[in-house]
């Protein structure tokens, strides 16, 4: 599937409503009653856990619309899903402190990938933190080489896959000082391979007081 451009997108949504993921209501990815029936496990699933002060979770990976929801905006190009999911956002941010001057930071998208898909979803879901936390959005990293998606590997093969995948951009980088404190924005983190590789290029790099924030991970993911 290629990039729909938004005029397209809305007169496929006028003619062809989105469907709830959790119950099948129309006008909706996530509709305002399934929303709340996510369950929000910021206390349970967030650790602390090198290289990161903080790795903040919002939700289980394993919860069907959690998953389902992912799933349909990373690789069904929905990025409405990403607005139906505020709810969920203003809720966590309740429940997470982030560091004072801290700059979000999202995980950047090869640009082969980000042409077909047409956004960054880890760079929308910063834009919406950033609305309601009042933090500045900086894209310090860049991604260098064109890597298979991580779904498909092992855990072995996906820290292999993205050794050296992520690079600083410089003239962003020289205007923040070295002891910001980061805040890694992805969508989901399965083994932390890619937040991990992040994090090695931002200390590369002399930024040393590294957290993470992401929507959903997997239980197991110690």
């Amino acid at each position: 599937m290629r990039f729909v451009s938004p005029i397209i997108a809305a007169v496929l949504d006028f003619f062809f409503p989105p469907e709830c993921l959790g119950c099948g209501a129309e006008n909706a990815w996530i509709c305002a009653n399934c929303i709340t029936k996510i369950r929000l496990e910021v206390g349970r699933l967030s650790l602390q856990k090198k290289p990161f002060a903080h790795l903040w979770v919002m939700a289980d990976y394993h919860q069907p619309l959690v998953a389902r929801a992912i799933r349909r905006l990373k690789f069904g190009y929905c990025r409405d899903i990403l607005r139906d999911l505020q709810p969920l956002f203003v809720a966590a941010l309740e429940q997470i402190h982030f560091p004072q001057n801290a700059t979000l930071v999202p995980v950047p998208l090869h640009r082969l990938r980000l042409n077909n898909r047409g956004f960054n979803q880890a760079a929308l879901f910063a834009e919406q933190i950033a609305a309601l936390s009042e933090l500045p959005i900086h894209t310090l990293l860049r991604r260098t080489r064109h890597t298979p998606p991580q779904a498909q590997l092992s855990a072995d093969e996906r820290k292999e896959n993205l050794k050296g995948a992520f690079c600083i951009d410089d003239f962003i980088a020289k205007d923040i000082p070295k002891n910001t404190p980061i805040v890694l924005v992805d969508d989901v983190a399965t083994t932390l391979t890619t937040l991990e590789e992040c994090a090695r290029t931002l200390k590369k790099a002399g930024f040393t007081n590294l957290n993470a924030l992401v929507i959903a991970r997997s239980s197991e993911v110690g």
